[in-house]
């Protein structure tokens, strides 16, 4: 029943014991562990019928269960299907002409040479580590025809 709520169950443990009470209406205990990856779940009851404890114990197992996926659910969210990440294995190198990034330039320079790059590679926006300051930079081109520049 509990697997029809969280596949992700690695051992499930129940106990059905008769135990002597003075209370006949509790003698038939039924407790059950169920362990996942990163939780564990238990429950235990006790009434006169083993099958009425035995269904008590699993739905209180199957309410653990949801609201465990529940916060699952809230604290890692499902990353929406249509952008899939590529696996590393299948990931093929460029070559070193194709492997530069062209908004990305490593060598330092002034601003001055770097609005020229922008132009001369007709690029929307580059980034470039500045001479003077040893930081990385960026100059990207306005609607108006005006360069724009933003450093740290």
């Amino acid at each position: 029943k509990v697997l029809n709520f969280f596949d992700g169950l690695i051992d499930i443990v129940i106990e059905l014991d008769i135990v002597d009470s003075s209370n006949d209406n509790e003698r038939q205990v039924v407790s059950a562990t169920a362990k996942a990856p990163h939780a564990l779940f238990r429950a235990e009851f006790a009434s006169h019928d083993m099958y009425a404890s035995v269904d008590h114990v699993m739905d209180k197992l199957i309410v653990q269960v949801k609201k465990y996926r529940e916060k699952q659910r809230d604290h890692h969210p499902d990353q929406p299907k249509s952008i899939a990440k590529p696996k590393r294995d299948n990931l093929k190198k460029l070559p070193h002409s194709q492997d530069v990034d062209p908004h990305y330039d490593s060598t330092p320079m002034s601003i001055d040479q770097a609005i020229q790059l922008l132009a001369n590679r007709q690029l929307p926006f580059l980034m470039f580590k500045n001479i003077k300051s040893g930081e990385c930079n960026l100059v990207y081109g306005l609607k108006n025809g005006n360069i724009g520049h933003i450093e740290p």
